[in-house]
């Protein structure tokens, strides 16, 4: 089933995806079916979270159980961020990208723009 993008906002996000194992910050939602429509059951309708909750299901919910005028092109889709610790680097792609972990957030580098020495470590943490 799928969830309405109605009263969903960025702290739903943030509950979801940390409750998948991702950043529980700096997340972002897409409404009006951005990845697509989605079929079967739209499951919930309204979802007022906190960000205190550890699981979507922890939140208050309103369920599709009424006429909520709710369709499948407004099913709400997520954008969430890797966890990471200071330090890790991730392979973006192969045009010198990399990404660097710093105070838990990924950044994007481009490796052309540092010193070699900078990027000798890059790359031997990345193997």
């Amino acid at each position: 089933g799928t969830v309405c993008h109605d009263y969903w906002d960025v702290i739903d996000s943030n509950v979801v995806c940390k409750q998948l194992g991702f950043q529980p910050h700096g997340n972002s939602h897409h409404v009006n079916s951005h990845f697509g429509s989605g079929s079967g059951p739209i499951l919930i309708y309204r979802t007022y979270c906190s960000g205190t909750e550890a699981m979507l299901l922890d939140c208050n919910i309103d369920f599709f159980g009424y006429n909520s005028g709710c369709n499948h092109y407004e099913d709400v889709g997520l954008t969430c961020e890797l966890l990471c610790s200071d330090g890790d680097v991730m392979l973006v792609s192969t045009n010198n990208l990399v990404l660097l972990c710093v105070n838990s957030t990924w950044n994007l580098i481009r490796l052309d723009s540092i010193d070699n020495k900078i990027g000798s470590v890059v790359c031997s943490q990345l193997g």
